[in-house]
């Protein structure tokens, strides 16, 4: 197979690239989602306080940040799938290797390497989701895997929270830490796992030598549209749980149940939606539609009463999930294999600053104002967005050269 072949128009679950590309999905996103549930625990057990623990999330993203355009160099290079590959054993290899005792300074250089190399998955997931489906089937292969991510997110963290007390169990007299220890090695291995089900894809030449990505208009806008829908989704999603806790007093374990029943919600909505004739609604559409549901649901969580408040954050968390295989099949579509990597490279990275800069801004007004102050200012910027994005994105209603 050729990255960047169109493929027969057969249904998805026929092709045996998608379904190898699925399993790798189910499998990166069980195992970082044990690994981020346990991770801070490990920390804590280790005796390390949060200051240091924010420190060290922060050297991953700045990692991130770094390593978004040479990972699109690499698989423009070598290949989507060979250059994830070996970014994902990389990542696997250093997240085990955060497990030792080392100094903080080696921690936080660790954090780091892992961030860049986790950036492999982040920026060439969807590049590669392109590559094996034909454009036709691009918006419903997205909205699929993008349901069946999320499904193994839920997973991974009911699994994250059972394995450490599993462990204890099996081996008797030992102790939380290394217990903690032995989960995150599990969940370490099934990131290296992940990468012996990616789909092999043939690429006749080295791309690397490829003329520069030239910035269309078309492209500008699409970038514009997804840096500030960033900005929105990051004003609130760092404080959704402090939302909860702050406005109606709920205690953690009810915070994690009602979390853990939305993901697998939005889960089963995403995939059902990736199968079904909504898939083939334009994705300019399905990006508004998301806009307008984010901007109501917002308005509906400044109110006083918690089942509102429950049934607005559900639509939320569907809404901005089924928002983003649309954008990402708007900015690659009609694009070729480079222009693709690239394209994803830059887009990760605005996307981070963006929702660093909203976490920050809206965290200062949070704390002084309050959520049902801001939650109707925040409503009111969503929908001049929502609106924005109307009028420049009907032009692009059918596919047009991105370069």
């Amino acid at each position: 197979m050729h990255e960047g072949t169109p493929q027969p128009t057969s249904a998805l679950l026929s092709h045996r690239a998608f379904l190898r590309l699925a399993l790798a999905v189910f499998l990166f996103n069980a195992g970082y989602s044990i690994y981020l549930f346990l991770f801070n625990f490990f920390l804590a057990s280790e005796g390390m306080r949060e200051d240091r623990m924010g420190s060290l999330a922060s050297a991953t993203v700045l990692g991130g940040l770094l390593g978004a355009l040479p990972v699109a160099r690499a698989a423009n290079r070598w290949g989507s799938s060979r250059a994830m590959a070996g970014f994902l054993l990389a990542c696997a290899v250093m997240l085990g290797l955060r497990l030792l005792p080392a100094p903080f300074a080696m921690q936080w250089l660790l954090a780091a390497l892992s961030g860049l190399f986790l950036c492999g998955w982040t920026v060439l997931i969807f590049p590669l989701i392109a590559a094996v489906t034909h454009q036709q089937q691009q918006a419903s292969a997205f909205q699929t895997l993008y349901g069946l991510a999320t499904g193994a997110g839920c997973v991974g963290a009911v699994v994250g929270g059972n394995l450490p007390a599993l462990c204890m169990r099996l081996v008797h007299g030992l102790s939380t830490g290394d217990a903690h220890r032995a989960s995150l090695l599990a969940a370490a291995g099934l990131i290296g796992l992940s990468t012996l089900a990616l789909p092999r894809i043939h690429q006749t030449a080295q791309l690397e030598n490829a003329a520069p990505l030239r910035v269309s208009r078309r492209l500008l806008v699409l970038l514009t549209v997804s840096v500030l829908w960033a900005f929105v989704l990051g004003a609130f999603n760092p404080f959704s749980g402090i939302y909860f806790q702050s406005q109606f007093r709920l205690q953690l374990p009810a915070i994690g149940s009602y979390f853990f029943v939305v993901q697998a919600v939005v889960a089963g909505g995403l995939m059902l939606t990736g199968i079904s004739r909504l898939s083939r609604l334009p994705a300019w559409l399905l990006l508004l539609i998301a806009q307008l549901v984010v901007a109501f649901s917002f308005a509906a969580m400044a109110a006083p009463a918690l089942w509102m408040a429950e049934l607005a954050y559900l639509a939320f968390m569907l809404a901005q999930q089924l928002a983003q295989p649309a954008l990402q099949t708007l900015l690659l579509q009609g694009a070729s294999a480079t222009a693709r990597n690239r394209i994803s490279a830059w887009n990760t990275m605005l996307l981070a600053v963006a929702q660093a800069i909203a976490a920050q801004s809206f965290g200062l007004l949070w704390g002084q104002w309050g959520y049902a102050s801001v939650l109707p200012f925040l409503a009111l910027a969503t929908t001049l967005i929502a609106l924005g994005s109307m009028l420049v994105l009907r032009v692009f209603r059918t596919p047009q050269p991105l370069i």
